[in-house]
């Protein structure tokens, strides 16, 4: 698992915890965040490959409500 977090990464889970949110659709960061479709699917891609969100399948990823 990674250790640290980018810049991105912290925005992502600030913005959920702001929602209280815990489950992503793909699509959803895009505005908030300013980020491109392409950004935004290798953002989601590390996050899963490093174990800091679960896949369910396709586009939907679950995150922890709270980060360890």
């Amino acid at each position: 698992m990674k250790k640290g977090l980018g810049e991105f990464e912290r925005r992502l889970f600030a913005y959920l915890q702001m929602r209280g949110q815990t489950v992503l659709r793909a699509g959803e960061l895009r505005k908030p965040l300013s980020l491109s479709a392409e950004s935004e699917r290798k953002l989601l891609y590390r996050l899963a490959k490093a174990g800091w969100i679960a896949r369910v399948k396709r586009g939907l990823y679950l995150a922890p409500s709270n980060l360890p």
